[in-house]
């Protein structure tokens, strides 16, 4: 799926969203702008526009970095560029409740899906592909699956709520 947004509901867009290169007098999306776009696939969340919206897309960010200790993105302050945080030497991005806010207005394509879809869908994505470790852990098949399957239903997700 290509990701498409509009940005111009959001106020003051041109310097809110964008940032300017001074070589050639063009602006680029803002580092901020960027990450929020992005990161609206992985938290499958379409559009900020409202205080419940802002709480819903905090929510999920802190859910993602208390479970794998997920950072937005990292940015070089010199270049002004966005990398993902497998970068070296790069400060990380991190996403606040005013970022949020001042992106009100910012849509994508992104289809919203229910928190508890969501919270489903991203722990079956850890459980199958992120977390080799529950291999070395849990070295007998029968307990990682029980493991996999009490993190699937959800009856551990309450104790790992930011």
């Amino acid at each position: 799926m290509a990701l498409n947004w509009n940005l111009s509901k959001v106020t003051d867009y041109k310097k809110v969203c964008y940032i300017p290169k001074p070589e050639n007098n063009e602006f680029r999306l803002h580092p901020i702008t960027d990450a929020l776009l992005w990161l609206s696939l992985r938290v499958d969340l379409g559009n900020i526009s409202t205080e419940k919206s802002i709480e819903e897309w905090m929510w999920r960010i802190s859910f993602l970095r208390r479970w794998d200790g997920y950072k937005t993105f990292h940015w070089n302050t010199e270049s002004k560029q966005v990398y993902p945080e497998w970068e070296e030497d790069f400060s990380p991005l991190e996403i606040t409740k005013n970022d949020l806010i001042r992106h009100i207005g910012l849509i994508t394509n992104v289809i919203n899906i229910p928190r508890k879809s969501w919270l489903k869908k991203t722990l079956n994505y850890f459980c199958n592909n992120i977390n080799p470790a529950m291999d070395e852990v849990f070295t007998d098949s029968i307990v990682r699956i029980e493991v996999r399957n009490k993190i699937l239903s959800l009856q551990t997700v309450k104790l790992m709520l930011p």
